[in-house]
């Protein structure tokens, strides 16, 4: 968020979106909070965005793997990660209370910015492995039903602070998994990811406190940021509501929001938007994206358009930014969409 300068944000206020999420601190980051520092560039921010800031938060700040396990380059020098047995759900390294700090700050900062809400990413980016509840029982010398216990009470914990900072606040989950398929890695024995406890708890507990705050799933999994075609898109739209239906009706306050990754060039896509759907959809250029994008708009109040890098788009970026933000313009424009 402190990097956020002049230059970036006018090619922001440019675009067409109503918002932008913007990290507070990297996902892989493992100093202290600086909160005074983020307060200022808050203020700089309010000034200057004629868009929404949605503070980006990241779970992955309490997951951790060890020596033994071959930590990914990124982490494997930061002795904070390699000392945390999975997730640091007992809080046993400090770093669940690091993470309540800036759980709080990015309340503060959203108030502040009178942004409507946070994003809240719950990916395990540093061990996908401590998804598996049966895995963080091992490591913990704990029952599955004693770690799923104290996950649920870290949701807990998560919606008392929001209750004493910002009640009113949205919190865009980019997926929640809670009625998604698991991956085929994932014991079948267990019905949910170990985040998915979570979420679930905050949903819970948001409703026993009776807090008018809302809460998205993104659907980054269930619906993907790749689609084969405009009906791949439309078959994964109407499935997931027949899945999460169940879900919307205990959990009122939880919405679903949709997400697509566009490209403007096919030649310019790598790593993982080379894989998988993403390599075997028949899209080429923003244009082809259109009948997509407006499919998403119609269907959700909440539309993620993931800006990533692995499709040639630099969102603070002209040079990258403009075709992409130009297409969406026209899109916009020329197909009279009622932006939310």
């Amino acid at each position: 968020m402190d990097k956020i300068d002049a230059d970036k944000i006018n090619v922001i206020n440019e675009s067409p979106y109503d918002g932008i999420a913007i990290r507070m601190i990297w996902e892989f980051d493992d100093k202290p909070l600086d909160f005074d520092r983020l307060k200022k560039s808050a203020e700089f921010l309010k000034i200057n965005s004629k868009k929404q800031i949605w503070p980006w938060v990241f779970l992955n700040r309490i997951v951790g793997v060890n020596e033994k396990e071959k930590p990914q380059k990124i982490i494997k020098d930061k002795p904070y990660f390699l000392k945390i047995k999975g997730i640091d759900i007992y809080d046993a390294t400090g770093a669940l209370s690091d993470f309540y700090q800036i759980w709080r700050s990015s309340l503060k900062l959203a108030k502040k910015l009178s942004s409507p809400g946070i994003v809240f990413d719950i990916e395990a980016y540093n061990k996908y492995e401590v998804n598996k509840i049966s895995y963080l029982a091992k490591l913990n010398n704990k029952t599955n039903a004693e770690i799923k216990n104290r996950l649920k009470k870290i949701g807990t914990d998560l919606i008392q602070i929001v209750s004493e900072e910002n009640p009113d606040i949205i919190i865009w989950f980019l997926f929640t998994h809670l009625a998604d398929p698991p991956p085929s890695w994932y014991p079948s024995e267990e019905k949910y990811m170990s985040v998915s406890y979570i979420v679930e708890s905050m949903l819970s507990e948001a409703k026993m406190m009776k807090l008018p705050m809302k809460f998205i799933d993104g659907g980054q999994v269930g619906l993907g940021y790749c689609y084969l075609s405009l009906d791949d898109m439309r078959e994964k739209i109407l499935r997931r509501q027949e899945r999460f239906n169940p879900i919307l009706l205990r959990y009122p306050s939880l919405y679903l929001g949709g997400t697509i990754a566009p490209w403007n060039d096919i030649a310019v896509k790598k790593g993982w938007m080379t894989e998988k759907i993403c390599a075997e959809s028949g899209l080429k250029t923003m244009s082809e994206f259109v009948p997509l994008i407006r499919t998403l708009t119609e269907n959700y109040d909440y539309v993620w358009i993931y800006a990533t890098q692995m499709a040639g788009y630099e969102p603070y970026d002209s040079r990258t930014a403009t075709p992409f933000n130009s297409g969406i313009q026209k899109l916009i424009k020329d197909r009279g969409i009622t932006k939310r």
